[in-house]
């Protein structure tokens, strides 16, 4: 004879389970987010875009799949910080990313308020060794800022 579990008891440790798993999420985001990391994404197809960048930040994207059906990534190639990283893979296609409470990224339609979506930027990037050296920027002298 087989036993089994009072419905209750199997929801409550469904939800166990399930806020485990979401703390854990947020913990893993909280850790990624924290640190840039290597992005070798082509343009290719949203979904397979993803899957890329989920594996190489170790952070979870959750998104319905008609919003990615038939959208195109931006290629993503360099050392970001993952939240850059994405927005990056997301251009032109008019999603934007949202972190849950729980630390997972949603992906959901750009807001009606952005209006159109920007054009497409190159992102470019370059890793370099060294000692990094000092850029001399030219700044006004407070006579110039001041209107006569």
């Amino acid at each position: 004879m087989r036993k089994t579990l009072h419905p209750l008891l199997r929801v409550s440790l469904a939800g166990a389970v399930s806020v485990t798993a979401l703390q854990f999420a947020a913990a893993s985001a909280q850790i990624a987010t924290s640190s840039p990391a290597t992005f070798e994404i082509e343009s290719q197809s949203l979904a397979k875009a993803l899957v890329k960048y989920s594996e190489q930040s170790q952070m979870v994207i959750v998104a319905p799949v008609e919003l990615v059906n038939g959208k195109t990534s931006a290629a993503v190639q360099g050392v970001f910080p993952p939240e850059q990283a994405l927005n990056n893979l997301l251009t032109g296609t008019g999603l934007t990313a949202q972190t849950h409470e729980s630390g997972a990224l949603t992906l959901q339609l750009a807001s009606a308020e952005e209006g159109r979506s920007p054009a497409r930027p190159l992102v470019m990037a370059q890793a370099t060794t060294g000692t990094p050296q000092p850029t001399p920027v030219p700044a006004n002298s407070p006579a110039e800022d001041s209107v006569s």
